[in-house]
């Protein structure tokens, strides 16, 4: 026994002789420090993509406050259209006005409106010709200006129409050259503008009231 006394512990509280577990410490994670915001709400402009956001009407070039403003030069055949109003004529106004035109045409049980449609594209491009020649070829006209002046100046052809459908065949030829000396007026005052000869107006007025007793014939007939 007195081999065995220096491996004798001393001073242990478990009576087991076994050593107390080693207790790791905590290891603690630093936070990130927190930091106040002065505005309570966040700026979404910050977060999301801004996108420019282009009405549709304005991204395809349709702006119905210059179509009526048009319409004026065509209602009105006494105004002197000014050059830039005319330059900047668009091709919407043309095709709506063809489109109704075409409808009143259907209520009438004459389904010939295609007719109309090629002959304002023979005469879109026979007008442009004459302009260039008339001008030396110094004429601003091209051919989507012509479609669309002569667009516009369809206009008192639909009121033409819509006079035919209503009141029916009261006076047709005072009806006949009313109308088409109205388109007349107005698509020729814009050409001899567009192609600076106001002096030579009558030399475009005559092809004009050709073009526009051909429509006022297949309105009337």
């Amino acid at each position: 026994m007195s081999d065995s006394q220096p491996f004798r512990r001393i001073g242990l509280s478990n009576p087991a002789g076994f050593s107390d577990p080693i207790v790791q410490p905590e290891t603690v994670i630093p936070k990130a420090p927190v930091v106040q915001s002065t505005n309570s709400k966040i700026d979404q402009s910050l977060l999301l993509p801004v996108v420019d956001t282009v009405p549709l009407l304005k991204e395809l070039g349709i702006d119905f406050g210059m179509l009526f403003h048009r319409l004026k030069l065509t209602l009105a055949p006494t105004s002197n259209p000014s050059f830039d109003v005319i330059k900047g004529f668009d091709f919407f106004g043309p095709v709506l006005f063809f489109v109704f035109l075409g409808f009143i045409q259907t209520m009438r049980s004459k389904l010939h409106f295609g007719y109309l449609y090629v002959l304002l594209l023979l005469a879109s491009f026979a007008f442009t010709f004459l302009l260039s020649c008339l001008s030396l070829g110094k004429s601003s006209c091209t051919v989507y200006l012509s479609v669309s002046i002569l667009g516009y100046s369809t206009f008192p052809m639909i009121i033409f129409a819509l006079v035919q459908l209503i009141v029916g065949n009261i006076f047709p030829v005072v009806q006949f050259v009313l109308f088409v000396l109205w388109s007349t007026k107005s698509a020729s005052g814009c050409f001899s503008v567009i192609a600076n000869i106001q002096e030579s107006a009558i030399l475009i007025g005559y092809p004009c009231f050709l073009y526009f007793s051909t429509i006022a014939t297949l309105l009337l007939f």
